[in-house]
Order: C-alpha cells, then structure tokens, then sequence
C-alpha cells in the first residue's frame, strides 16, 4: 500500500489524498477506504458536472478527465493542452496507453 508506505518513510510530514467529488460514489471499490480515511485526511475538490448535496461549495476542477485523457492515448489521440509536456514524455518514453 503506497499510502501506508509513504507515511512510514515521512513520519514527519502531513500528508494527505486529494481526490474529486465524483470519486466519492466509488470509494466502496477503493480497497481498505476506511482505513485511508482514518490515517489521512482527505481533501474534496469538486468536478465540474457532479454535484454532491452533503458538499454543495466545493472548489472546482478544471473540467480534465483522466479516464478520458487515457482513452484518447489509446487510439493515438495526444491530449498536448491537458498533460503537461513532461507528463506526456513520460507517457511516449514508456509506451503507456497503448492498444
């Protein structure tokens, strides 16, 4: 578990996980969430498209799919303003989402 992992190794720090709203739906798929929830804290942005009535005021994301970004790498598509240019070499050094 990377979480676990990095809290070990940077005892000193706070860290904690930041994730969309929309993740929220999800978490029940997320393996050992509640443990994640009792050792981090965790912040909630908003994502554009998704409301949750229990955070009606959260910040916003840009309106940037992840899920989206890896289906256009797949059938070659590159997403030039979405990634930044070293998140895209990394993805061409190492061949990542391809078909």
């Amino acid at each position: 578990d990377l979480l676990c992992h990095l809290k070990q190794e940077h005892p000193q720090k706070r860290l904690a996980l930041v994730i969309g709203a929309d993740i929220l739906d999800e978490t029940h798929k997320w393996h050992r969430w509640d443990d994640i929830v009792d050792a981090f804290e965790v912040i909630l942005l908003g994502r554009q498209g998704y409301s949750h009535q229990d955070f009606p005021d959260l910040v916003q994301l840009p309106a940037i799919s992840s899920s989206a970004n890896r289906k256009e790498l797949e059938i070659g598509i590159v997403p030039e303003l979405k990634l930044p240019k070293s998140v895209l070499k990394f993805i061409q050094d190492h061949a990542l989402y391809r078909s």
